[in-house]
């Protein structure tokens, strides 16, 4: 795919309502730039921030409200695309062209699922507490847990009728992985739901070259990140590449410029970020995309591994 896009991209967060319309709302920038020039056709209209019409391809890569469209204007009708998913890490995508028309039902508890999940993994800037694999033996059926699994936590937590009707609206079966995390309350905890297949994916360890999954991820700078100066790896990506990272990662900023951080293996961390972000002016907010090279190494954005949209 030639690196033909311009240098403007757009962030666009499925929201619940974007999902169950099928739309992506483009940045008012873009739409001030290059508005006029976009074809109007079934799925833009002129005078709207919205491109619409994508339901069936929401439903064939599975995107759900909290996953990440990363759009890159080529020209025309055509954008190059990367998906991430709320784990903070670049799908997997099919190897097809996308046909299905049919729409995925998502509730508002599975919405609350998936807003935990990217929380955790794209804001936050720690590890679970606690890991509550599921297994066959702690369902009464196939959607709802047995007591054993979750009348007691850790000794000294319940879990209410609120928790069974999550794990039902959430779609959690066995195979799934729950991390939990503290909240202000002691009594109380969240959790980030790794389904199944992300699962099996993540604890294949070092037997996942970084040509395949996961190897691309971003995380969104918190006040805490900023004044710190350091970065949590998302766990997806952390599992998989983490035993291939030294004490020192490079990262290639494109146009011969270059800059150095510090990895601790104990805390899962990157450190050594305050010169960089106070070189580079990064406010609170602001979402650092990372593409994994292999050894240590991470590079800009790369052009020939999007996907493309033709609207």
């Amino acid at each position: 795919m030639a690196n033909d896009q311009t240098d403007l991209g757009m962030i666009c967060l499925i929201s619940g309502s974007d999902y169950e319309k099928g739309q992506l709302r483009l940045a008012s920038p873009f739409y001030c730039e290059y508005g006029d020039t976009l074809p109007e056709k079934a799925k833009f209209t002129l005078g709207s921030l919205y491109i619409e019409g994508l339901k069936s391809m929401m439903s064939y890569y599975v995107i759900k409200p909290y996953h990440m469209v990363v759009l890159y204007y080529v020209g025309g009708a055509e954008f190059n695309v990367r998906i991430y998913t709320p784990y903070a890490v670049e799908m997997k995508y099919p190897t097809a062209n996308y046909d299905s028309q049919s729409d995925v039902i998502c509730s508002s508890l599975e919405e609350e699922k998936l807003c935990s999940t990217y929380h955790f993994n794209v804001v936050h800037n720690f590890v679970g507490v606690y890991n509550l694999h599921i297994e066959s033996e702690q369902f009464v059926t196939n959607k709802v847990l047995s007591g054993y699994a979750c009348d007691k936590f850790d000794g000294d937590a319940l879990f209410g009728k609120t928790w069974f009707d999550f794990v039902e609206a959430a779609k959690i079966v066995d195979g799934d992985l729950l991390a939990l995390y503290k909240t202000a309350s002691p009594f109380k905890f969240k959790v980030s739901v790794f389904d199944k297949k992300t699962v099996c994916d993540e604890f294949l360890g070092g037997g996942v070259s970084v040509s395949s999954s996961y190897a691309n991820f971003f995380k969104v700078m918190t006040s805490e990140c900023l004044a710190k100066g350091e970065l949590q790896l998302p766990r997806v990506f952390k599992k998989n590449y983490g035993h291939t990272l030294g004490e020192i990662l490079h990262l290639d900023l494109g146009g011969g410029y270059s800059t150095k951080f510090k990895y601790c293996s104990v805390s899962k961390k990157i450190h050594g970020l305050i010169h960089f972000i106070g070189k580079y002016d990064i406010p609170d907010g602001y979402v650092l995309f990372f593409n994994y090279l292999g050894t240590s190494t991470f590079a800009q954005e790369q052009t020939n591994s999007l996907k493309r949209l033709t609207l």
